[in-house]
């Protein structure tokens, strides 16, 4: 179940970051927060088989704020658990970076509070179809990778 349920589908056979100008190009930058290392691991990983992203794994929301602020680079999507003060640090963290996806995740089936529209939910479990749905219509503005 997702909310606000408007994610759209990748384009068959498409993987993120599969490039149209290779000397332009770089990987999406994906920042991923959550808090159960199982949970995590298995993100990475399908994001690791599914994309050409660059993924970037961080536990509590404090870290990934201040890991983001270290990166030479932007980041194009925010993948982050919404528990415990996870949606003040998405605020904080899409305000330094206006054109940053974010994709919240968790175990509710609603976030705890009203998020911006252009912002996506989804609730654990979830299927890999949908979660990777979001994560290619989030990143569809970041550039392409090679």
């Amino acid at each position: 179940m997702s909310f606000p349920g408007n994610c759209i589908a990748a384009e068959p056979g498409r993987r993120l970051g599969a490039a149209a100008d290779e000397a332009s190009a770089r990987p999406p930058l994906i920042l991923l927060v959550e808090h159960d290392t199982r949970t995590r691991r298995f993100i990475a990983t399908v994001l690791k088989y599914s994309t050409e992203a660059t993924v970037i794994e961080a536990s509590p929301p404090r870290d990934a704020l201040l890991q983001a602020r270290t990166l030479a680079r932007p980041v194009d999507l925010l993948i982050l658990d919404v528990e415990a003060s996870g949606i003040a640090q998405a605020r904080e963290l899409a305000a330094a970076s206006p054109g940053m996806g974010v994709l919240l995740v968790s175990g509710r089936e609603r976030p705890p509070c009203p998020i911006p529209s252009a912002w996506r939910f989804l609730s654990i479990p979830f299927p890999t179809a949908a979660f990777l749905d979001c994560v290619f219509s989030l990143c569809r503005a970041a550039p392409p990778a090679a």
